[in-house]
């Protein structure tokens, strides 16, 4: 599990390498935009982040989260996988991506991805979360086979919630 691939896109474990990367993207006002805090980043948080997922990878809990790559390239274009959510007490599927790599397709090709990912752990049901106003996010869940459940405030942030039985 420490390597997935999808039609267009590499999954590996996050490493200390890729901090330079994800600085990149979560740094990005536009890309934080939807995240919670609603705002880039301290280069400090997100190197809590990557020590928290490469720290604690694990497929029991789950706490899934992979660097994403375009195939046979080195740079880390986006981050995502199934992750537990401990204030709902249940995983979900989450995703992130470099500015420069959005509207190819790959945050889809990615969740897709990652269902199957849930499915080959066994797991039954996932949970989706996504801005209310991020549109794209939310068609993505939607494609994914997710049904909406409703609206909900977590960490200070307007969210969607959507259910994946599987």
């Amino acid at each position: 599990m420490e390597k997935l691939e999808s039609r267009n896109l590499e999954y590996k474990a996050l490493i200390d390498d890729n901090l330079e990367d994800l600085i990149e993207i979560l740094t990005n006002d536009d890309v934080c935009k939807y995240l919670p805090g609603e705002k880039a980043y301290s280069k400090e948080v997100v190197k809590n982040f990557l020590n928290h997922y490469k720290n604690n990878f694990s497929v029991s809990t789950p706490n899934l989260c992979y660097g994403i790559y375009e195939k046979n390239k080195s740079k880390l274009i986006g981050y995502g996988g199934v992750v537990f959510v401990k204030e709902l007490n249940m995983p979900e599927i989450m995703y992130g991506f470099n500015k420069n790599y959005w509207n190819r397709g790959y945050a889809t090709e990615a969740a897709f991805r990652f269902k199957q990912l849930a499915i080959d752990i066994k797991l039954k049901k996932l949970i989706g979360l996504a801005d209310i106003n991020n549109i794209a996010s939310n068609k993505i869940l939607i494609k994914v086979g997710y049904n909406f459940l409703k609206q909900a405030n977590l960490w200070d942030t307007e969210l969607y919630m959507y259910e994946l039985t599987i």
